[in-house]
């Protein structure tokens, strides 16, 4: 996302606010941080001029930006991760007791995020593509722009032609294609590949 903090209106963070049942002096208290604040600029030559802010928003810098984007953008993971028909479901067998019996453990899992970085994991191209459908409409509220360049797609063991493995996502309708075999992407400091192999990490390293 393009500047998502800076991009997070006063009353539409009220809203969230109230959906979420914050009792209505922390709301207050959380608004007022934000409403008709004034800056100041450090520039090598000392303080300039406080000034009034051009917009009542987040500001990126704040140390509770990050809590508050958390529960703005919340709604949508939910709303994404409550969906059964849009769930991804995690397997794995693991050893119960010293007798081998094996449980199986599982998780359903939509959608990630940590501040402003987000990934979407489905079963399909249809799936993903209706996850972007709801999100661009999230976007589109919210007037989030999403930065094509640094959004990417990943498939796995999919049967599709490769010309047709591609998304489209943005209020720019910008158009993801998937990464080839070649290609790694990176996520919070981890190297993810389309195959399904630890290769790309021992190049890496």
């Amino acid at each position: 996302m393009a500047k998502a903090f800076d991009l997070v209106e006063i009353v539409l963070l009220l809203n969230v606010l109230k959906r979420i049942k914050c009792p209505p002096p922390l709301i207050l208290f959380i608004i007022h941080l934000f409403e008709n604040r004034k800056l100041r600029i450090i520039t090598e030559y000392g303080l300039l001029d406080c000034f009034q802010a051009g917009d009542d928003r987040i500001d990126q810098g704040e140390t509770i930006s990050i809590l508050i984007w958390r529960i703005f953008y919340d709604s949508l993971r939910v709303r994404i991760n409550n969906d059964p028909s849009l769930s991804y479901i995690l397997k794995d067998c693991w050893p119960n007791n010293l007798a081998l019996n094996t449980k199986e453990y599982w998780l359903k899992v939509g959608g990630i995020a940590f501040t402003d970085d987000t990934v979407w994991i489905t079963n399909s191209q249809t799936e993903i593509t209706c996850i972007i459908d709801i999100s661009n409409s999230f976007y589109q509220l919210n007037d989030i722009k999403i930065n094509g360049n640094k959004s990417e797609l990943l498939v796995w063991n999919s049967k599709t032609l490769k010309d047709q493995l591609q998304i489209t996502i943005g209020l720019d309708s910008n158009i993801i294609k998937a990464d080839t075999l070649m290609q790694y992407s990176r996520y919070l400091a981890i190297y993810i590949h389309s195959k399904a192999d630890n290769c790309h990490v021992e190049r890496l390293i």
